[in-house]
């Protein structure tokens, strides 16, 4: 397995999963738009043999970033790309000095919130009825510069 830097030729294998947070619902310009032109954004994608496994996404905030969003494809799932990609991520965003990562996850999203957990990631806060079925999300934080763990 490969992790790189996302390229224009993801572009269509992220558009065409409708199941996630930048396919969903969005225009292929959108789509492009955000993962290609957003200064504020980097996006890592797993490939192994030229697939598409998956891909991490987060966007910058001066010292801090947040995980925007984070997808494997479902046939591929449990199988540490999820982990990689995270892992991936930890290691581009200690380079640029990050001091804290957050992300959004729901409540009931628990193989996410198991994935978290075990790159160190804490419950911080809760967001009551954040999703649009009226589920809660949890905020979680990792520190990173702290972090002597992997990545």
């Amino acid at each position: 397995m490969v992790i790189r830097p996302l390229e224009a030729r993801d572009v269509e294998h992220i558009h065409t999963r409708p199941g996630q947070y930048l396919g969903a619902h969005r225009s292929r310009l959108e789509v492009e738009e955000e993962v290609l032109k957003n200064v504020l954004a980097q996006y890592l994608v797993a490939e192994e043999d030229t697939h598409f496994l998956g891909y991490v996404g987060f966007w910058l905030h001066e010292e801090n970033a947040e995980i925007v969003t984070l997808y494997v494809n479902e046939e591929k799932r449990q199988k540490g790309i999820g982990k990689a990609l995270m892992e991936a991520a930890f290691k581009e965003l200690k380079k640029l000095n990050i001091q804290q990562l957050t992300l959004e996850v729901s409540v009931l999203n628990t193989a996410a919130i198991a994935l978290y957990e075990g790159c160190g990631f804490k419950v911080v806060a809760t967001r009551k009825q954040y999703y649009k079925d009226g589920s809660d999300a949890w905020l979680m934080l990792k520190e990173l510069q702290d972090d002597h763990t992997s990545a």
